[in-house]
């Protein structure tokens, strides 16, 4: 038996799992340390979509006073009783809540692989920041495999000691924002999804913008820096358009109607909408600190921060044909390389040291 051990079950996880759990049957059960996650609130209704058995771990949620950006960490108020599992996969933050784990598992001398998508120390609760070294390099020097989400998370659990590390592109349905189109035209729609947040640098695209003409920015999320977000756009008169929260099922169709998508965070794990903006035929702009920049054509990553060249890209796609080329390129990857059932097959594969 494998216990899977992983923490809110986002819808994109949720289609992973069910289609892992039509391969493996009665070899598999998942465990859920977090059903409280109070930014994850819209996607409870997803629970009802799950296929696989599965078990709630009961954590204890400690409030980060000090950063809107990361506003808590989870600790297990009780270690599960894993005994009877031979393997067990453990995902998540990487944090003090996996330690507990991994340590347990340790003692039972159980064999435990890990899930990862990160490539910063620094993502996480902020107060932990100390400590989180010394957590990782105990987690990627005891695992049996390293499972990683992005060629940069392969690169970090490599640097703190990973013993074997292998790549499985993140996937989710993909096939959900399967849309083709081809672009026509230098007047820019540009698209933003995510949370208003500083981590995300959304004023970099405020700043890129300035003096621009034939463009329109829309903005979709919700956060703490949307009244000074706003303010902003209305001081320097930018065509910026705050959508606010759109339901996950609804951006399949709201992506049809963009050109650009833009992400410029400065510490992305990975980025799912890099993704679905590409199934949905939109080109790409990627700060050099996004996961899925893999799916991105280099010329189109810039280093975090750096807003004369995110102005430069941006204006490069005025030309319509340098965004189908863009899209063609980025959606072939894509298939060839994150398609759900490829990343299931592979996922079995490591478990089974094949």
């Amino acid at each position: 038996m494998i216990a899977f051990i992983s923490n809110y079950p986002t819808p994109q996880k949720i289609y992973l799992f069910n289609l892992l759990y039509e391969n493996l049957k009665d070899e598999i059960i998942f465990f859920f340390t977090d059903f409280s996650n109070p930014k994850r609130e819209s996607w409870k209704k997803y629970i009802d979509e799950i296929n696989f058995p599965y078990e709630i771990i009961e954590s204890q949620r400690i409030l980060n006073k000090f950063s809107k950006d990361i506003g808590s960490i989870l600790i297990l108020k009780k270690i599960p009783d894993l005994k009877k599992f031979k393997k067990v996969v453990i995902s998540g933050g990487l944090n003090i809540l996996e330690f507990q784990i991994a340590k347990s598992l340790l003692n039972l001398k159980i064999p435990y692989f890990l899930w990862i998508e990160s490539f910063n120390l620094r993502e996480g609760n902020s107060l932990f920041l100390p400590f989180r070294y010394l957590i990782r390099k105990f987690l990627f020097n005891n695992a049996i495999s390293v499972i990683c989400g992005s060629k940069m998370s392969l690169e970090h659990a490599k640097r703190l000691g990973a013993k074997n590390v292998i790549l499985n592109w993140t996937s989710f349905n993909i096939y959900k924002f399967d849309y083709n189109k081809l672009h026509n035209g230098n007047f820019l729609k540009m698209l933003f999804v995510g949370r208003l947040i500083r981590r995300k640098r959304i004023f970099d695209i405020l700043k890129a913008l300035k003096g621009l003409y034939e463009y329109k920015l829309d903005i979709v999320g919700s956060g703490h820096l949307y009244d000074k977000l706003r303010n902003y756009v209305q001081k320097n008169k930018l065509c910026v358009e705050f959508k606010g929260e759109v339901d996950y099922e609804k951006m399949s169709e709201i992506y049809k109607n963009y050109d650009i998508l833009i992400l410029p965070s400065e510490s992305e794990v990975f980025g799912y909408v890099v993704i679905e903006a590409i199934m949905s035929s939109l080109a790409v702009i990627v700060s050099n600190q996004v996961g899925a920049k893999d799916f991105v054509r280099e010329d189109f990553h810039f280093k975090v921060g750096d807003i004369k060249i995110l102005r430069q890209k941006i204006l490069k796609l005025r030309d319509h044909n340098l965004r189908n080329e863009l899209v063609h390129y980025s959606k072939e990857l894509v298939l060839n390389h994150a398609k759900p059932e490829d990343w299931v097959n592979r996922f079995i594969k490591a478990l089974r040291g094949q």
